[in-house]
């Protein structure tokens, strides 16, 4: 009898009897169902900019990671949801499982990756990537990185327009 593999996270057992694309539309509708989850307990669908400022004790944390397909072999993760972005940590990979082995690289010479997505487009490119090789470092750099995008958010706040509208601006001169 051939062995199944159970996802750690949600329990998902991948039929073996049915073709990829079939079982890449039920992971997609997995996905959807979980990110509608998300959003309903998080309340992400409520904009942000309406608010005065955005402060620490507006920050959600999360205890899974944020990013990265093989994140459940990272020792290393956190999760934080700073009004309309996405911060996501992992770190220390173990691609074997095996904790007790050297930890391998997540990306090109670093071993921890800090990135920023916007949470209204849980597909879409990270917006920000910082990478590190100490685990003080990264656990900084997270904090960090909160605390960048929450200044941006808040000053897309005070110009009385969206965190999404005051990204764009900063991304391309000259669009406003």
């Amino acid at each position: 009898m051939p062995q199944t593999t159970r996802c750690r996270t949600t329990g998902f057992v991948p039929p073996t009897d049915r073709s990829s694309v079939q079982l890449a539309a039920e992971m997609h509708d997995l996905s959807v169902h979980l990110w509608n989850a998300l959003e309903r307990e998080c309340k992400l669908s409520e904009p942000q900019y309406h608010r005065t400022t955005i402060d620490r004790s507006d920050w959600v944390w999360h205890g899974v990671a944020g990013h990265l397909i093989v994140a459940d072999r990272c020792c290393f993760r956190l999760h934080t949801v700073v009004g309309e972005y996405r911060i996501s940590t992992v770190g220390c990979y173990h691609p074997s499982g095996v904790e007790s082995s050297k930890p391998e690289t997540i990306g090109r010479d670093r071993l921890y990756e800090t990135m920023v997505f916007r949470v209204a487009d849980p597909l879409g490119e990270e917006l920000s990537m910082v990478g590190y090789n100490e685990e003080p470092d990264a656990r900084a750099g997270h904090v960090r990185m909160c605390l960048v995008w929450q200044e941006r958010q808040n000053l897309a706040i005070q110009q009385g327009i969206s965190p999404a509208e005051h990204y764009a601006r900063e991304s391309c001169p000259g669009s406003e």
